[in-house]
């Protein structure tokens, strides 16, 4: 429970005290041996009253299956000293490897620590040269060659330089051996490595007989102790996909001989996984592991590890050690290297010596984690079928599933979820899902359990969330509870630790009754809070961006709209770019997202009224249309040099805002609707038939002559208050787009500035202006336009060519059409 004081907690550790980063192979003077006794002591036996076998040590990631061997072997050579000597040749095999790379490294590994302790040196000299030939060839193949050589000579002695007397003969003859050692880059099979590991266990382990008395028992030569070889293929648990489990498959399968050896033992570290693996092929009968393996032990998580490494480590009277426990409990979950990278993050070092502290803003996170502990004690306490499980293996995949079904509900942020969501995520964790112990009826009674306890909220059915929840979903939905998701959101904002891989949970936390209101939580960031508006291709809504706690709106699409991998790609791409767009007169693209009702689009939120209510019924001032459309085309400029056309422009998109007209859609929504009514004419490019430009319609090349020409449409409309094109059906307005130019001879409005407008939308697009800016700049030289303000967001080749603009900064938004004027 919480304290209620928040005070920093410090707690003094032995003052001989020392990290631990790596396993503890030794006995230390502060850290306890926190379990596995029994099973350290059983591998000392096995290797110690054993000539040879192979091993396998299974258990989950983290757990203390390397700190076992090592400490085994490193007690077993110590209990050995003087008597024998352990040579432990630890090879990593964490990745995917032939078996002759594994040869190699055992042949090398081997060779390396006789080097090291001194042991080669001591060795006969044929031992040394065998195991040092083998160790070179793993690097380079060597050739040796022998080559004998004999000569035989007769020489007569006449006796010609001497008295004379009878001739003598004499003969001579000599024999010499040559052997030598080639450096080459010949094959090294692994049939000969095989053999040549064999050799050299036979070398070490057989002492030779003596030359003389052969009969008698064989010794080995005096300062040469007796060994004992031991090879460790360690972090075999690493390779878990199919490439990887292929590699054990095949190693084990082609070494076996190697592995049954006389002589040697080998210790195979692996997860829970090969444990399986091996079980179910024993079952089948004629088992290559049950042939390879002579014994297997699992290395279970250490559940009460926390509370015995806080009892070693603290003083019981400290008040705060319970909570700390708790919290290191609930963040090990069974797993050594977990609880000691937790308990590190509080040592710090003072001048009274190694503590442990706890500060101030920490010791709600602390506390909370050891609710969250004592809920899991509670529920693993009561009635259940998985309460009393006969193998320890099997208790760990259950007490592991209730902690990652957990952590899925708390990184669920404030989304609902419901139980078949949580099998699902089961299901998707391909590389945790087959070693869970969970089923359905479990989670049920989970989510329940923390419903009972307050972590999680069962949500009525009749509320807005139900329309998200599919057909077929349980009667329930359940999300986090307000409180737990504010803590949550509190502790990921403060800690680093607290964010989880690839998701960032919310830093602004909602306001109790904003987070009720909220219609959902979308891509774990943004909440719905409200239906703005609908569309034919989804549903806009004003949301809050949980991070900044800003208002945006988020743009939806719906699932019916079925995008292909291309169209999301160019999707994706199309959002991005909008993303940096930074006009004032265009609507900021904060972020493209994806959630389980498909693509949507977040944007700054508007305050205004579109410009197609704004405009009267028999249209604006000309003065005031120019502004607005002054104001677009500067926009249009801007979107211009950046690379971004066809942006369904329509009054409807149009904003009229206090900071004046901005564009509120750049179609990126359309650009993706491949599947909208319409756009039902085979070719056609995406738009608003009232607002499209004729090549739009044929499916020729479009750019931003196309927006021009949309330009000119709305500002014809805002000059008389209707389209300017005429039609009912989508075919009508395709024909009169394409065959009938539009009318401008009813516009009340000087000639120069109705040759502007008819160039603008004219059939043809290289008749129309080439830029925004050329519209612009003919605008300014008509009669209506000379005095017009000029946006200060305009290229500088515009304003410097036409005059020093005036800036119009406030907007006065009318509520509602102001009454007909008749000047103009």
């Amino acid at each position: 429970m919480p304290s209620g004081d928040h005070a920093a907690k410090i707690m003094p550790l032995p003052v001989r005290f020392e990290y631990v980063h790596e396993p503890l192979d030794r006995p230390s003077e502060t850290i306890p041996l926190l379990g596995g006794r029994e099973l350290i002591d059983q591998l000392k036996a096995r290797v110690r009253h054993s000539t040879g076998g192979a091993f396998l040590v299974t258990g989950f990631r983290g757990v203390g299956k390397t700190t076992l061997v090592r400490r085994s072997l490193r007690e077993l050579s110590d209990d050995l000293r003087g008597q024998e000597t352990v040579i432990s040749a630890v090879v990593t095999v964490a990745r995917a490897m032939s078996t002759n790379d594994l040869l190699f490294a055992v042949v090398r590994r081997l060779f390396e620590d006789l080097e090291d302790r001194g042991i080669l040196a001591a060795l006969p000299p044929s031992v040394r040269e065998a195991i040092t030939v083998s160790y070179l060839r793993t690097s380079l193949s060597v050739r040796r060659s022998t080559s004998e050589a004999s000569e035989r000579g007769l020489s007569l002695d006449l006796g010609l330089s001497g008295m004379p007397g009878q001739p003598g003969a004499t003969a001579s003859a000599k024999r010499s051996t040559t052997r030598a050692s080639e450096l080459s880059y010949l094959t090294y099979s692994e049939t000969d490595v095989e053999y040549d590991i064999l050799r050299i266990v036979r070398l070490l382990t057989e002492p030779p007989p003596t030359v003389k008395r052969r009969w008698r028992r064989r010794r080995r030569p005096g300062g040469v102790p007796r060994m004992r070889l031991v090879v460790v293929l360690d972090e075999i648990d690493k390779l878990t996909d199919d490439e990887g489990v292929a590699t054990i498959e095949r190693i084990v399968r082609e070494l076996k001989n190697l592995f049954s050896t006389r002589g040697i033992h080998f210790v195979f570290i692996a997860g829970p996984e090969l444990h399986e693996v091996a079980a179910r092929d024993a079952e089948r009968g004629n088992s290559v592991y049950e042939s390879v393996f002579a014994w297997q032990i699992y290395v279970p998580c250490l559940w009460d590890a926390s509370r015995d490494l806080m009892t070693c480590l603290l003083r019981p009277e400290h008040a705060f050690a319970p909570q700390l426990t708790g919290h290191l409990d609930f963040k090990a979950r069974g797993v050594p290297r977990r609880l000691f990278q937790e308990l590190n993050a509080f040592v710090r070092w003072t001048d009274a010596g190694p503590c442990l502290v706890v500060e101030k803003d920490d010791v709600p996170r602390v506390e909370f984690y050891a609710g969250i502990s004592d809920i899991l004690r509670r529920f693993q306490a009561g009635p259940d079928d998985q309460a009393a499980l006969p193998l320890r293996r099997d208790e760990d995949r259950w007490r592991l599933s209730v902690h990652y079904v957990v952590d899925w509900v708390m990184r669920s942020g404030g989304r609902p979820f419901s139980i078949e969501d949580i099998e699902r995520a089961l299901i998707a964790d391909a590389g945790l899902h087959p070693m869970l112990g969970v089923t359905l009826p479990a989670i049920v009674r989970l989510v329940n359990h923390l419903n009972d306890e307050g972590v999680v909220e069962r949500i009525r059915s009749d509320e807005p969330l139900r329309t998200r929840i599919a057909a077929a979903a349980p009667p329930d939905v359940y999300r986090l509870a307000p409180t737990v998701r504010s803590k949550l959101s509190g502790f990921a904002r403060d800690v680093e630790q607290e964010r989880g891989a690839g998701v960032q949970p919310p830093l602004v936390q909602l306001p109790d009754e904003a987070a009720q209101a909220a219609i959902a939580i979308v891509a774990e960031r943004y909440a719905l809070m409200d239906l703005i508006g609908r569309g034919g291709i989804g549903s806009v809504y004003r949301g809050r961006d949980l991070r900044t706690n800003a208002d945006v709106a988020i743009k939806l699409l719906d699932m019916a709209i079925d995008m292909d991998e291309r169209t999301r790609h160019r999707f994706d791409r199309e959002g991005a770019l909008a993303r940096r767009v930074h006009h004032p007169d265009i609507v900021r693209t904060l972020d493209v997202i994806t959630t389980d009702r498909g693509q949507g689009i977040v944007m700054e939120l508007i305050e205004g009224r579109e410009l197609a209510e704004v405009v009267r019924p028999d249209g604006m001032p000309v003065t005031q249309a120019l502004t607005v459309m002054a104001r677009i085309l500067s926009a249009l400029e801007y979107l211009n040099g950046m690379g971004i056309a066809r942006i369904d422009l329509k009054p409807q998109n149009v904003m009229m805002t206090e900071r004046g007209p901005v564009i509120i859609d750049l179609g990126l929504a359309r650009q993706a609707d491949l599947a909208s009514t319409r756009l039902t004419i085979t070719g056609v490019n995406v738009g608003t038939p009232l607002y499209m430009a004729p090549e739009q319609f044929t499916g020729n090349v479009v750019g931003i002559r196309s927006d021009i020409y949309a330009a000119g449409l709305i500002l014809v409309e805002m000059l008389t208050g209707r389209p300017a094109k005429a039609g009912g059906t989508v075919m009508e307005v395709a024909f009169n787009t394409l065959q009938r130019p539009i009318d401008t001879t009813d516009l009340r409005v000087s000639a120069e500035l109705r040759a502007a407008i008819d160039k603008a939308v004219n059939i043809a697009p290289d008749q129309r202006f080439a830029r925004p800016a050329d519209m612009l700049r003919a605008l300014t030289r008509t009669p209506e336009g000379r005095d017009l303000p000029l946006p200060t967001s305009l290229p500088a080749d515009l304003t410097s060519s036409v005059r020093t603009p005036t800036v119009s900064r406030t907007w006065a938004v009318p509520e509602a059409p102001p009454p007909p004027n008749s000047a103009r």
